[in-house]
């Protein structure tokens, strides 16, 4: 989980991390829900908005991306998408977020 390469895919699966771990999904979806006590939806979305700070606190990296394009590369499926699981992890929208990055 932690291959951003991997996960940023757009149908990255929990079927795909059992068998990149060789196990099956309902095994490996019990030791993410144990492990983090989150669902691996939940895991994932966490680590792509991560991954979406990391980008975003980098101005040299993120000034020419818009967030559509922050989105796709991090395997949302759309901007509304991204905006709503951004904020709802990090409790501000990844606009407002670029803006604090560049003041800094």
């Amino acid at each position: 989980m932690d291959d951003i390469t991997i996960i940023c895919k757009p149908d990255f699966s929990l079927q795909q991390l059992a068998t990149l771990v060789g196990s099956n999904y309902k095994y490996v979806s019990q030791v993410v829900n144990e492990r983090y006590g989150k669902s691996f939806k939940q895991v994932l979305n966490e680590q792509r908005v991560r991954e979406a700070c990391r980008i975003l606190n980098e101005p040299n990296q993120s000034a020419h991306l818009t967030i559509e394009a922050i989105a796709a590369n991090l395997g949302f499926n759309s901007r509304s998408n991204f905006t709503v699981t951004f904020k709802r992890i990090t409790g501000i929208s990844p606009s407002d977020f670029m803006k604090m990055a560049k003041e800094k």
